[in-house]
């Protein structure tokens, strides 16, 4: 594991000049760990890494942010976890749902 993640560091440190020399010296930082630490869990479980351009594994990211969002502490379905029985469309609840299949899906393919 420890070679993994002194792999990432060398390609996030190359990505960054990469994007640095792109922008002129501006650096954007959302997402911009992402890919390093899904490769190097990715890695630790199944032996293979995504590419910094792979853009099933950006979704990924993007999906699991959403994720986040939702069953973060203050959000409503944390809260009243009742409420998503009554009004499922607009507690996020189904959305939820199909961020969660999704995710489930990309498992299934990529493993």
């Amino acid at each position: 594991m420890e070679d993994a993640m002194k792999f990432e560091l060398t390609e996030l440190l190359g990505a960054t000049k990469r994007r640095l020399r792109e922008t002129g010296g501006v650096l954007v930082f959302d997402n911009f760990f992402g890919i390093s630490v899904v490769n190097i869990l990715w890695t630790s479980v199944s032996g293979r890494r995504f590419l910094s351009t792979d853009k099933k594994a950006e979704a990924m990211i993007e999906l699991n942010a959403k994720y986040s969002k939702f069953v973060s502490i203050d959000h409503i379905n944390v809260l009243f976890p009742f409420v998503r029985h009554v009004m499922p469309g607009l507690t996020g609840f189904n959305q939820l749902q199909n961020i969660i299949k999704e995710l489930q899906d990309f498992m299934r393919v990529k493993c």
